[in-house]
């Protein structure tokens, strides 16, 4: 006698099922707005056996839509945090968090292979694009999604079934995330719009105007008040030293891949970014921002990951148009 087919949504009730899902193993990249909700629903789904990697640590602003955050998480690692919270509703699931960048060495071909599927839940387009080439390599099924504003979207990728997420050209970001110009600038861009948008407005702009360099310290989420005029001084020309300090490294690695002339534009510009801002800071001190006191001049963190890379995986897509 034949067996008729289980058809969905049925199949989602079969013993066979539900013991895959358990016993399957996941790697879930992005600990952020999607990654919280990826966290949550698959171990509330049945998956057990997941492991998690962001480099990113939580900002206030991410706690209006990362909902696995509170206040007192502020400063922490995503990827660790996340898997605590999950772990105290979900006791049986057995998560395995990576402070880490995705694109270091020991997370290549071989690390992959050790899953059954991967899902993507990042905001970084070359991110995206590195987890794509290795998942094809490796011949692993990849769930990328991704936001853009309101929108959402959501792909699945399998080399030899489907064509990868590289296939179709993707539009040029036009903004970045406040974690990545924050945290992990590591293109020129990046810098210029830290300056213009960040820095800018705390050594220029009105003394009591929050930024994003700002951590909001009240339970009630209202911004600090303002500080004396000599404070405000002390604050902006340690935000300058801690800007120079960061930056200067990440773009004198930059420059031997420029060229002549743009290598001379960026540094003109760095130069006259850092002296207007040193000008600026001596002669009129009461215009400095003052709310991040509390914080120190170390507070740009920026990480100079070594990874391998991922260039020659692009050729294991069958599928990827000329």
């Amino acid at each position: 006698m034949e067996q008729t087919p289980v058809t969905w949504p049925s199949v989602l009730r079969t013993s066979d099922l539900r013991e895959k899902i358990k016993s399957a193993k996941v790697l879930c990249v992005g600990a952020g707005g999607i990654g919280c909700e990826l966290l949550k629903t698959l171990v509330c789904t049945g998956f057990q056996n997941i492991e998690v990697i962001d480099l990113d640590t939580i900002e206030t602003s991410n706690l209006n839509r990362q909902f696995l955050f509170r206040k007192h998480h502020v400063g922490q690692s995503k990827a660790q945090t996340a898997a605590e919270v999950v772990r105290s509703f979900k006791p049986a699931a057995n998560i395995l968090a990576h402070h880490a960048n995705i694109k270091e060495a020991r997370f290549n071909v071989d690390f992959f292979k050790g899953f059954d599927i991967v899902l993507n839940g990042l905001d970084n387009l070359e991110a995206r694009r590195h987890v794509n080439r290795l998942c094809m390599a490796a011949q692993r099924p990849l769930i990328e999604s991704g936001t853009a504003g309101y929108v959402g979207q959501v792909t699945v990728h399998l080399k030899g079934v489907t064509e990868c997420f590289e296939c179709q050209p993707k539009p040029v970001p036009k903004s970045f995330p406040i974690c990545t110009l924050r945290n992990t600038p590591d293109r020129p861009i990046h810098c210029i719009v830290w300056s213009k948008d960040m820095l800018f407005n705390r050594l220029f702009g009105k003394p009591d105007e929050v930024t994003d360099l700002d951590e909001v310290s009240k339970e009630s989420g209202e911004a600090q008040e303002g500080q004396s005029a000599e404070n405000a001084a002390a604050t902006a020309a340690a935000a300058a030293a801690a800007a120079t300090t960061a930056f200067i490294p990440t773009v004198a690695a930059l420059i031997p891949s420029l060229s002549f002339l743009r290598c001379s534009r960026l540094l003109l510009l760095l130069l006259l970014l850092l002296a207007a801002a040193c000008t600026h800071v001596e002669a009129a001190p009461h215009r400095a921002a003052a709310s991040c006191a509390h914080r120190p001049a170390s507070w740009i963190n920026v990480h100079a990951t070594a990874g391998g890379s991922s260039l020659g995986l692009l050729a294991t897509c069958p599928l990827r148009r000329s």
